[in-house]
């Protein structure tokens, strides 16, 4: 997949997180017309929602390459996963003691609309891909 005319990521993961991150800072100034709080607390919440998602998918793909004998695929799955949910929980437990003037609600927002990015891309890509798979029989 193409993101305009000089970036192109061959990993649907990498692709994922690249999304995120955009979204987290467009959201992120788009919110400046709210107030800085609820700015900061919207890339807050992106970073609380990629941080652990970029560490989780880096841990399985190095870990894929890798792979011993003796472990099965789903091991680093499992590992990765639960590095993931102990670093949420922990960044979460940061933001919310170390941060004042969070913005509970565009905090929330942001991480809940991340999550849905997991999903959003894999079906934009698989409706392009449908697109271009039609075009080609018809043509």
């Amino acid at each position: 997949m193409r993101f305009g005319p000089f970036l192109n990521i061959e990993s649907p993961i990498n692709r994922i997180i690249v999304v995120q991150v955009i979204v987290t800072v467009s959201a992120a100034v788009m919110c400046l017309i709210f107030g800085l709080a609820a700015a900061y607390s919207t890339l807050l919440g992106g970073l609380v929602c990629v941080v652990p998602g970029f560490i989780a998918a880096r841990m399985v793909i190095t870990k894929g390459v890798r792979l011993e004998k003796s472990e099965t695929g789903l091991g680093p799955v499992i590992r990765s996963e639960l590095t993931k949910l102990v670093l949420s929980v922990v960044l979460f437990i940061a933001t919310f003691t170390l941060v004042k003037t969070l913005d509970v609600l565009f905090f929330f927002g942001a991480f809940i609309g991340l999550q849905l990015v997991y999903v959003a891309v894999p079906v934009m890509e698989a409706n392009l891909l449908r697109r271009r798979m039609a075009g080609n029989k018809s043509g």
